[in-house]
């Protein structure tokens, strides 16, 4: 509610502790229009609110491409894929250092996304380039293959996501939440 007057809502989000529940104390708004934003910006950033300082801006928009690594993000996995069997489908182009199915954590079953970590940048882009497009059974959607993402390109590529109509508002009190535009 306390962008609301602003324009017209697409989204927004109070970050919080994933641990506590708490908040973080910042969170995103994304608006309809750039100009939406940027009148929230001019009209929020400074403002007190129960006793904090808001900082209002835009959310970062700069993404740097995922550059070549030994890490390797493969996907879709059948939903039986161990990963043993990934580490001994991708071996064949070199030492696989590290192998991980990534499994919900709530229900245990695999969410059909693995990486796989060369011992070496050539190895990986050998098995990137070779296993695009490879099916783990007749009736299996083709593999997609690509460099796995850093963390900070991870974080980049998510606020270019929310980049332009989007306003970082931080120093949000802790009992303030945002809700769902309706």
């Amino acid at each position: 509610s306390m962008f609301e007057n602003f324009g017209t809502i697409l989204s927004c989000k109070v970050m919080l502790d994933t641990t506590t529940g708490n908040s973080l104390g910042y969170g995103f708004v994304r608006f309809a229009k750039k100009e939406e934003a940027k009148n929230a910006i001019e009209n929020m950033s400074g403002t007190r609110y129960a006793n904090k300082t808001l900082l209002c801006k835009y959310s970062n928009a700069s993404l740097s491409n995922s550059q070549p690594s030994d890490n390797l993000y493969v996907k879709p996995l059948l939903p039986t894929t161990s990963e043993e069997e990934l580490r001994e489908i991708f071996s064949q182009f070199g030492v696989v250092k590290e192998c991980k199915v990534m499994v919900n954590k709530n229900t245990g079953t695999s969410r059909q996304i693995g990486f796989v970590r060369f011992d070496r940048h050539e190895d990986a882009k050998a098995a990137r380039q070779n296993m695009k497009g490879y099916k783990l059974s007749e009736d299996a959607p083709p593999l997609v293959v690509k460099f796995a993402e850093t963390s900070p390109q991870k974080a980049a590529r998510r606020a270019k996501i929310l980049a332009n109509q989007t306003v970082v508002a931080r120093n949000v009190p802790a009992f303030y939440t945002l809700q769902q535009p309706q």
